[in-house]
């Protein structure tokens, strides 16, 4: 009994290569009404159709969807902006599954230390390098993080945090990466305009002009000798101590440079 339903079954799995679901379409989809599966076993096997023929005929419908849409005892064509449509998603659906499939290789290599770092990254890895980054970056507002997610996940990773590190490992983020530059979108450069303006704005600060303090609020302090209190590794020395010996005390002085004072208001080096 075994061997003849197995018999049965791999005869119908034969017979699912002789159902043309494509070319049934073409001829069926200008109709656009029900056709019971008599009728469409009919279409696929015109001399004396069986059960088995009608199994087969349900069972090539199941596995291609693109071209009806069905119960268990009738088929309906869809219309040819419903197959464009419908063959758009599942081609999407299959370039994501491959995406997961391959990103989550590509990470585990990474992260097994596995890899060869590509001098430029190829097309493919700058896209998971853009997936992993925008999601890491933004979370769930990003439109890549379930693709993100769900390439760490088949990956074996849980921890969105460690995408910091796989993005490290391959030198895309540094140790001591400013993430909020890239998250609020802030310039790391400027523009030439505004180093024109700066550098004009030095060579006119190197002459000092006498109107400098012409603020009635502001005192000529040049003269002091000031000590930084800035550490050696701060990009800016822009805070300072000074000591006086004023008659018999001594005076503290602590200095804040304010650039705001030389730089326009509205002007290119204030816009950025």
């Amino acid at each position: 009994m075994v061997q003849s339903l197995k018999e049965i079954a791999d005869l119908r799995k034969e017979l699912i290569n002789h159902v043309d679901i494509q070319g049934l379409w073409e001829v069926l989809n200008t109709e656009q009404e029900w056709i019971d599966l008599a009728t469409m076993t009919e279409f696929c096997f015109p001399d004396n159709p069986s059960c088995d023929h009608e199994s087969a005929v349900i069972r090539a419908f199941f596995k291609n969807r693109l071209y009806f849409k069905f119960n268990p005892d009738s088929f309906f064509p869809n219309s040819e902006e419903q197959v464009i449509r419908i063959a758009a998603r599942e081609k999407e659906e299959a370039r994501r599954k491959q995406i997961i499939t391959e990103g989550a290789s590509w990470i585990k290599n990474i992260v097994n230390d596995n890899f060869f770092l590509s001098n430029p990254f190829s097309d493919k890895e700058m896209e998971f390098i853009e997936i992993l980054r925008s999601t890491y970056l933004f979370e769930k507002e990003d439109k890549h993080y379930e693709l993100g997610k769900a390439m760490l996940t088949k990956a074996g990773i849980k921890d969105l945090s460690m995408i910091f590190q796989i993005l490290k490992k391959i030198n895309v983020f540094d140790e001591d990466e400013n993430i909020d530059l890239f998250k609020y979108n802030i310039s790391t450069t400027f523009s030439d305009n505004a180093i024109q303006e700066s550098s004009a704005l030095a060579e006119r600060m190197s002459t000092f002009p006498e109107n400098t303090f012409s603020d009635a609020k502001r005192i000529d302090l040049t003269q002091l000798s000031l000590m930084t209190i800035d550490g050696k590794a701060t990009v800016d020395f822009d805070d300072a101590l000074s000591i006086e010996e004023v008659e018999n005390y001594y005076r503290l002085g602590i200095h804040i440079v304010d650039v705001g004072h030389f730089v326009e208001k509205g002007s290119v080096i204030d816009s950025e």
